[in-house]
């Protein structure tokens, strides 16, 4: 490709329109004309390796840029997850303190329960809650053992007793059984109370325990037994009272067993 100005490739001087030959050192215009039209396509070929390796360091950078926005999204993306589940762990461990702490202990039941005997116990009888008509057969004979009175219907007919048994008592009309027995104690009145009702294998309907006696009734299927245990100088007597609960008694049987429990005392 012919330039618009031609010079010598020999001697370097400008060669005019028209000229076959250089006029000061005579070399060939045809060859300075060959010699600069091949230079000048190497250089246009370096230039233009040139233009390429800036093209591929420019989108280098981009993708260099792209990658770095992309890393910093995703750091600061991890950052407000844990943010967000550290509020979340935190707001549930609160909750779970504060359910704890508002939960009363097994001590506070133990002497919500005990509290409960004793204010029962100042109540007079004719106060407390029955489920008997006003026929019922208030009238007890009595039994002692390890130097404790225990009281019992005077309707009910005595039987042979069993092994450990002071008496066996059963009601010929409404079917109850009432066995009076001596015993050792184990430890408290209210401990030794929730562990015969967890060992009844029936649903606590009533329980109550004083400093030294506990009262107690299970229900199972279809029976209903109240026990009350009685300490004194590290001896215990206690009846267990039993009846169906579809026995044509059953009312009385609770006004009964109401009775029994207000005498019977150490």
């Amino acid at each position: 490709m012919m330039q618009d100005k031609i010079y010598c490739t020999k001697c370097g001087r400008e060669i005019k329109k028209g000229l076959l030959y250089c006029d000061r050192c005579g070399q060939s215009v045809k060859k300075s004309i060959e010699k600069q039209s091949s230079k000048t396509e190497k250089q246009q070929q370096i230039e233009a390796l040139h233009q390429e390796r800036k093209n591929r360091n420019k989108k280098r950078a981009e993708n260099e840029k792209k990658r770095r926005i992309n890393r910093e999204k995703h750091r600061k993306n991890v950052k407000i997850l844990l943010f967000v589940v550290g509020i979340l762990v935190i707001a549930l461990a609160s909750a779970i303190i504060a359910y704890i702490a508002t939960q009363p202990t097994i001590k506070e039941v133990d002497d919500a329960v005990y509290e409960d005997a004793r204010n029962m116990a100042t109540i007079p009888p004719s106060n407390r809650q029955t489920s008997a008509s006003s026929t019922v057969n208030t009238d007890f004979r009595s039994v002692e053992a390890n130097g404790i009175v225990c009281p019992y219907p005077e309707t009910f007919d005595e039987s042979a007793n069993g092994i450990g048994e002071v008496m066996h008592l059963n009601d010929s009309v409404g079917g109850a059984v009432m066995v009076i027995a001596k015993d050792t104690p184990s430890g408290e009145a209210k401990d030794m109370m929730s562990e015969y009702a967890a060992h009844s294998g029936g649903n606590v309907s009533f329980s109550r325990a004083g400093d030294n006696w506990y009262s107690v009734t299970v229900e199972t299927e279809g029976q209903i037994t109240h026990r009350k245990y009685v300490i004194k100088n590290g001896l215990a007597l206690y009846y267990d009272f039993t009846y169906d609960k579809t026995s044509s008694s059953a009312a009385e049987y609770g006004e009964c067993i109401n009775n029994l429990d207000e005498n019977f005392n150490e």
